[in-house]
């Protein structure tokens, strides 16, 4: 088979990296490189991985404008901490979102939030104000009765 490559070859990337494995809080100081013909970003001394391109994300808010922290997309408690921003280029998915794995029960939490704060405002509330009023002073009510805002609320609670 010939193959044909087309366009300049980039400049072989390497670097020092810290690498966490999620198994322990332990750093290790790694050298990591692109291999161009897997397409993968592989580790040496320290650690021993080999991470697809397409397979990385970048996680944000994790470093300074200077470092960029990665972590493969099936496993995502492994980090590589970068000191330089220059592998982003070279990785086609590093802004990709990770797919959400249980739609269902985050639609049904979200439910369950909407109808807990649906149950604050029109039961536990109102209420809660029912059972506080008895413990208003007549001397006390009698200036809030008059209040304007009070009225106006009064106004449209009242049937008819």
């Amino acid at each position: 088979m010939t193959v044909l490559k087309v366009g300049h070859r980039p400049e072989v990337y390497s670097a020092e990296a810290v690498y966490f494995d999620g198994t322990s809080a332990v750093p290790r100081h790694v050298s990591v490189t692109v291999d161009e013909d897997s397409r993968s970003l592989v580790a040496h001394a320290g650690a021993d991985f080999r991470w697809p391109l397409a397979d990385i994300r970048e996680v944000l808010d994790q470093a300074g404008g200077d470092q960029m922290v990665i972590q493969r997309v099936g496993d995502p408690v492994q980090r590589v901490i970068l000191p330089n921003r220059d592998l982003a280029p070279r990785l086609p998915n590093r802004t990709r979102s990770p797919r959400i794995a249980k739609r269902k029960a985050l639609f049904g939490w979200s439910v369950a939030a909407l109808a807990s704060v649906a149950l604050i405002i029109f039961v536990l509330v109102p209420a809660m104000a029912n059972q506080l009023a008895r413990f208003i002073p007549p001397k006390a009510n009698a200036p809030l009765a008059k209040s304007p805002l009070i009225r106006s609320a009064l106004h449209w609670t009242r049937p008819g």
